[in-house]
């Protein structure tokens, strides 16, 4: 998904789909989790909450920015928080598109 560029052109877009696709879905599997399981949700702590704050303001309007952005994602599609260039960002793909052939580092 890195380098989509790479997939040769007559079936770029069914690696993009299916392999997208499996990306997205494989990584939100693993990220989430019931709030109620140990060690999982309420508020980061160390270097990401750093980062957070410096980015944002804060977790509450982190969460804020996050919800707002991804509400507007229309249809199908995914929203994301990504790391790029030493900042944290909040962007939205369409379809099974991956932040990854982007440049992006997803983080959720």
């Amino acid at each position: 998904m890195r380098d989509l560029a790479q997939v040769p052109e007559e079936i770029r877009g069914a690696v993009r789909n299916n392999g997208g696709g499996h990306a997205n879905h494989t990584a939100f599997w693993q990220l989430m989790g019931p709030v109620s399981a140990p060690g999982i949700g309420g508020h980061p702590s160390g270097a990401i909450a750093t980062q957070i704050s410096a980015d944002f303001g804060d977790f509450e309007a982190f969460k804020k920015t996050f919800n707002e952005t991804t509400a507007k994602q229309f249809g199908s599609g995914w929203g994301w928080f990504v790391f790029q260039a030493g900042k944290l960002k909040i962007v939205t793909t369409p379809n099974q598109d991956s932040p990854l052939t982007q440049g992006l580092y997803p983080i959720l």
